[in-house]
């Protein structure tokens, strides 16, 4: 029986910017920084599993 992958729905830095409330400049600084993951699509492009961002962001700044 075939095993079920997520599909996963990436997004730009300008979604995660939105979604959060931060500029644009912020999320690079986050990736540079290694505080959120990222997917390197090529040498230039990153992309961002959203569900992914807010598990790392929900374990890390728990009240």
């Amino acid at each position: 029986m075939p095993t079920r992958t997520k599909k996963r729905t990436l997004q730009t830095a300008q979604d995660v910017a939105d979604r959060f409330g931060v500029s644009v400049t912020t999320v690079r600084r986050w990736v540079r920084l290694g505080r959120i993951p990222y997917i390197r699509v090529s040498r230039r492009i990153v992309r961002f599993d959203l569900q992914e961002i807010e598990r790392v962001v929900a374990c890390n700044y728990k009240g």
